[in-house]
């Protein structure tokens, strides 16, 4: 039989990582919330700043900064099941994907933790945004090899990366506390709700930004779609509505712009 047309491109070896990772979130049962929030205000603020030629804030930024308060606030959301007890960690350590653009204009993602946001002013963590994406190819190798042997085989890989993440601690430096996944790039200017995965107790995602006319208010909104994944088996929806309710009043408020902490 005859091959239709078709194109054959080298298989990304780190995509093995990345899938072993994924599939310590297959034994748990996770619980799906999606919302959106006016941010208007952090949207003007952005736009201003970029205008006045001053070095330009991300929303990525503000929404780890958002991440750290509402957490802090909440703590219980980023709880961890250790044998017979709840691992409650005061500090909130936000991990994300970032990308970095190569000179062809294609991109490439490396995993980035912000350690202890609840601790740190929006410039803080805006300018360490843009150190790490500012990072050397050589660093970001470092940064993503992996400590498991990718030829030993998958059940293998698994138990090991289990075993080493068993402990809270470990995993807490390894993997961070909390998720952010912001894929409003992809699909700007509509009404998109992704839908996170991972082995974490709560993962926030970002979603499109669209516009929408005020009913009962003049004006255009600028909306931001977002939703969040949790850990059914250690979280119960009140606590994350609650966080919810924290994280939706702050990126509305977008207060924390040059404030100190």
């Amino acid at each position: 039989m005859k091959n239709a047309a078709h194109t054959t491109l080298p298989w990304p070896a780190f995509r093995d990582d990345v899938k072993d990772f994924l599939d310590l979130a297959k034994d748990r049962n996770y619980a799906y919330g999606f919302s959106e929030a006016d941010i208007t205000r952090i949207h003007a603020q952005l736009q201003q700043r970029k205008v006045s030629g001053e070095e330009p804030h991300s929303l990525s930024a503000y929404l780890i900064w958002c991440l750290g308060k509402a957490v802090s606030a909440h703590p219980q959301v980023q709880a961890v099941k250790h044998k017979n007890k709840l691992v409650v960690f005061e500090d909130v350590d936000v991990a994300m994907m970032i990308e970095k653009e190569l000179p062809d204009g294609k991109t490439f993602p490396f995993p980035y933790i912000f350690k202890a946001v609840q601790t740190k002013s929006f410039e803080e963590i805006n300018t360490e945004l843009r150190e790490a994406k500012a990072l050397s190819f050589e660093s970001i190798r470092k940064r993503k090899k992996s400590v498991i042997p990718r030829f030993l085989p998958k059940f293998l890989r698994l138990f090991i990366l289990k075993k080493l993440l068993n402990n809270p601690f470990r995993a807490k430096e390894v993997k961070g506390t909390i998720a952010l996944t912001s894929l409003g790039n992809v699909l700007s200017k509509r009404k998109f709700w992704p839908v996170p995965t991972g082995p974490y107790p709560i993962i926030v995602a970002t979603g499109g930004v669209y516009d929408s006319k005020g009913v009962h208010s003049p004006g255009v909104k600028k909306m931001l779609c977002f939703s969040f994944s949790l850990d059914h088996d250690i979280l119960d929806g009140a606590p994350v509505a609650r966080f919810g309710n924290t994280f939706i009043e702050l990126l509305e408020s977008a207060s924390g712009i040059g404030e100190k902490v």
